[in-house]
């Protein structure tokens, strides 16, 4: 959604957040975060303690991401650091206004498989190793080499993925079955803190988004391109051939939805002001997560198209291309990994 009042409806002063930074450097750190207020339009800021986890890596212009929870949603945006607060320790963040931001509805306990290794601690026994099937919130489903009776207490430790911190949570068994060469436990969590409870259901939500995206078609386009009504035709004819098209009207959406919608193929245009395509290939290439996802710069001229095939473009096509080439460019960019 993009709409101003939408996105005011998320926010609320003294929300507790998760805040991730992507430095150009490099690396990803996370801190969690209090929403202190924001500029309608134009930016928002956050609390940031002493001892955030963020260290001495953010800068203003690195590319970020807030989340947070907000009436049963979890609300995602990307944005950009645009100023930090001065002294020895950064006292504030302050983040660009985002121009899109994607919920997620979080059911009561909702719950996603997993496979995190983990480890059952019994008292002053040793510790069991096993493995966490399935968690929400409330707790989890455990895969572990013996049964166990009902109602005994028990700490699991297991790693949140993205988190470095081994986390000890005491639990109750609620029920059992047995399986060849083992069993399953499934298990409450007991006196769990609310940081714990939201970074699990932040967890779960976004789990649950990357597998709903997952089991879709992979037949989906996203079109990076300032000019509304010069991207709507190749928009339809892209439509009329069965994929699912998003378009991001700047280069700031263009990095958020490539997060949020898992494209099987970008299309930049050549000339994205102030950026040039060249610059935005330059940029994905670098992360290791788009070094191979199929990129198209359309609109350009002869002079760049060395350059960009050399930068990584998977085609490149200049401004004389019509609609239906770039739509069969789009075709053999997929077809490969068809």
């Amino acid at each position: 959604m993009s709409d101003l009042d939408d996105i005011e409806r998320c926010l609320d002063v003294g929300r507790p957040a998760v805040l991730s930074i992507s430095a150009k450097r490099g690396g990803e750190a996370t801190a969690r975060a209090i929403i202190r207020g924001w500029q309608r339009g134009s930016y928002v800021l956050l609390d940031i303690p002493d001892e955030t986890g963020l260290g001495a890596g953010p800068r203003v212009g690195d590319s970020c991401r807030l989340r947070f929870l907000a009436e049963g949603d979890a609300c995602g945006l990307d944005a950009t650091v645009i100023d930090l607060g001065s002294g020895s320790h950064f006292s504030f963040v302050k983040i660009a206004w985002p121009h899109n931001v994607t919920m997620t509805r979080v059911r009561k306990h909702q719950r996603v498989q997993v496979n995190l290794p983990c480890t059952v601690h019994l008292g002053a026994g040793d510790p069991i190793p096993g493995e966490i099937q399935d968690i929400s919130a409330g707790g989890c489903r455990l895969a572990i080499d013996r049964p166990l009776p009902q109602r005994v207490q028990i700490n699991v430790h297991f790693t949140l993925p993205g988190k470095a911190q081994e986390l000890n949570q005491p639990a109750e068994t609620c029920a059992s079955g047995a399986f060849v060469g083992g069993a399953w436990i499934g298990c409450k969590f007991t006196d769990i803190s609310e940081e714990l409870r939201y970074d699990i259901d932040f967890f779960v939500a976004t789990t649950a988004a990357n597998l709903r995206i997952g089991s879709q078609s992979g037949n989906r386009i996203l079109i990076i391109h300032t000019a509304l009504a010069e991207v709507a035709p190749l928009r339809q004819a892209l439509s009329t051939q069965g994929y699912d098209v998003t378009v991001a009207h700047n280069v700031l959406d263009g990095f958020f939805w490539l997060r949020a919608s898992t494209p099987s193929v970008v299309m930049l245009h050549a000339d994205l002001k102030p950026f040039r395509g060249l610059d935005i290939l330059t940029s994905l290439r670098a992360l290791p997560a788009f070094e191979t996802l199929p990129v198209i710069i359309f609109g350009g001229t002869d002079a760049d198209q060395s350059a960009a095939l050399k930068a990584g473009a998977s085609q490149y096509l200049v401004s004389s291309a019509q609609v239906q080439e770039l739509v069969a460019a789009v075709v053999t960019s997929i077809k490969p990994a068809a």
